[in-house]
């Protein structure tokens, strides 16, 4: 018997082994020691638990576990409000949100996302892309740009009516209960934050996870009447998720376009940050003097990593060496803990940082930035070193092994049988 629904395509075994692949690769990328040791222990069973996840789905017993919240912060910005899923969950989120991509399966949610300058969360659409539009957009006369971006988008999105235009798009509603449980927020920690935290994550009737896998989706479907109207004439409007980038022959075609995005916003109760004001969430000018978009400085000549953009990420390299530092010179180096701050898991973990940054910026065509972040660096390495060596000469032996980072065999998980009984004498 074939697959005859779009809910039997997601309770498909084969798919939901598909989508935990994507769920284990991106999670051995996080930076958060319980996400990878949940990777670790669903990928101990991973096929049994898929098979498990699959006949629940068929039944109609599968169910979304509370979600985890977090608030990721960084220097000079606002809390960034995630919202992440258990395991199970995510898988399913992944296998849903493969299915709405299939342009085999759901040619008409395909079609309504695929506007050719949207380039957030869409298969095939990368970072590069956006700049390499941008860059030719110039070339070929536009001399003014107006950059914004959409404040608190994901947690101002109106789920209901998102999920209402995306099951207009579908052939069959087989679907519709799955993706509303999916994209409903119940958080199971969200007494541990103070009452000003909590007002930057979505309700569960109102508002969309950033952290879930489908909120992409939902974000670019609510955003296709703004990418369709804002690129007409000579005028290119270059959007990746909340950011967005005006490109016009002169200022004044600019500002039009510029409100006009403004009302088509307000329409789904969004609104944009204003060139001119305080801060640097928005701005404009003329192109020949370059500006910043999507962590880069894009000129007539150059593409760079945004001095914003290498300077926080020098910032962060240099939060993990003074986290590292500091459990050294607290003397946090007595047990199979140091090991998460020792010199080699620390460096280790710089050196795959600066790699992984690096790679993001691979189609800039001028490097003296990265030249400028390596001797940044180097800088914060040398003092990281020095205090590690201070401190090593006046640790026991054990102690500098563990902050070396080299695993002590006292230190290492045993699990021991018990001790073999004699065997009875036979009766004579």
């Amino acid at each position: 018997m074939g697959i005859r629904s779009l809910y039997e395509y997601v309770a498909n075994e084969e798919r939901l082994a598909k989508a935990w692949v994507v769920v284990r690769r991106n999670g051995r990328q996080s930076e958060k020691p319980e996400t990878c040791a949940a990777i670790a222990t669903f990928d101990r069973e991973a096929e049994s638990r898929i098979r498990d996840i699959s006949g629940q789905l068929k039944s109609g017993s599968f169910t979304f576990a509370d979600a985890t919240a977090y608030l990721m912060r960084k220097l000079g910005k606002s809390p960034r409000p995630l919202v992440v899923a258990d395991i199970p969950g995510r898988v399913v989120q992944r296998s849903i949100l493969d299915v709405l991509q299939d342009k085999e399966i759901v040619p008409e949610v395909h079609k309504y996302v695929g506007q050719p300058t949207s380039y957030g969360g869409l298969k095939h659409r990368a970072v590069h892309m956006a700049i390499e539009a941008a860059c030719e957009t110039i070339h070929q006369g536009a001399a003014y740009y107006i950059r914004s971006d959409i404040p608190g988008f994901f947690t101002a999105i109106g789920r209901p009516e998102a999920l209402r235009v995306v099951q207009s798009l579908l052939p069959d509603d087989s679907l519709a209960t799955l993706l509303d449980e999916a994209t409903y927020i119940e958080i199971s920690n969200m007494s541990r934050f103070r009452e000003s935290e909590k007002d930057l994550f979505p309700t569960p009737e109102e508002g969309i996870a950033q952290g879930c896998c489908l909120s992409p989706l939902l974000g670019n479907i609510v955003l296709y009447e703004f990418d369709l109207q804002m690129n007409c004439g000579s005028v290119v409007t270059l959007r990746y998720m909340d950011d967005f980038v005006i490109l016009a022959p002169g200022k004044d075609d600019a500002e039009k376009a510029f409100s006009l995005g403004l009302k088509l916003l307000r329409k789904q109760g969004l609104k944009a940050y204003l060139p001119g004001r305080r801060g640097n969430k928005a701005s404009q000018g003329f192109t020949s003097g370059g500006f910043d978009f999507l962590g880069c400085r894009i000129t007539p000549r150059f593409v760079q990593p945004s001095r914003k953009a290498w300077k926080s990420f020098v910032d962060r390299v240099r939060q993990d060496l003074r986290h590292s530092r500091t459990a050294l010179l607290k003397g946090q180096y007595s047990d199979s803990e140091a090991y998460n701050v020792s010199l080699l898991a620390t460096l280790q973990r710089i050196s795959r940082r600066v790699e992984g940054w690096t790679k993001q910026y691979k189609f800039c065509n001028k490097s003296n930035v990265f030249a400028r972040v390596d001797v940044r660096i180097n800088a914060e390495i040398r003092k990281y070193i020095t205090a590690y060596s201070r401190r090593a000469r006046g640790a026991l032996p054990e102690q500098r092994q563990r902050m070396l980072g080299v695993w002590l065999a006292q230190d290492c998980r045993r699990e021991p049988i018990l001790p073999l009984r004699d065997k009875p004498e036979a009766e004579s």
